[in-house]
């Protein structure tokens, strides 16, 4: 996804089966909503984003994130970077929650499922109407 196209790079991505979209911009780059829109109307519902703390706080900020999967390894880096770049919250009730689903150890690292119960609901609510009518 770009909001400018450089046809050259287009053209090399095409020749590895790759395709480059055309968004709108934001003030932040491409406009994330527009993004997601573009996904549900292609019946594309999953979406696995590896990204740096920018694009996290923008996904985050947007509320594009039903689940967040978070590596932990046993080391103590000192000052780094957040996991994402977002306004501080005034009050911890103001705080954005997620749910422990699962947390798996991965060798020596430790993977943490999350899942944002508000997204979910809508989901489970129907789910729970559909399994009802089966009974």
């Amino acid at each position: 996804f770009v909001c400018r196209i450089d046809q050259a790079k287009a053209e090399r991505l095409a020749q590895r089966n790759a395709e480059v979209v055309v968004m709108p911009s934001s003030s932040a780059g491409v406009d994330l909503p527009s993004v997601m829109r573009w996904l549900a109307a292609h019946q594309i519902n999953e979406v696995h984003v590896e990204a740096g703390a920018r694009l996290s706080g923008a996904l985050l900020q947007t509320g594009s994130i039903d689940e967040l999967l978070v590596y932990m390894a046993p080391l103590l880096l000192g000052q780094g970077r957040g996991m994402a770049d977002m306004p501080a919250v005034p009050t911890l009730d103001a705080a954005e929650r997620f749910e422990f689903i699962d947390a798996t150890a991965v060798g020596t690292d430790m993977r943490l499922r999350l899942r944002h119960p508000g997204h979910w609901a809508s989901l489970t609510q129907a789910l729970n109407r559909m399994t009802q009518r089966h009974l």
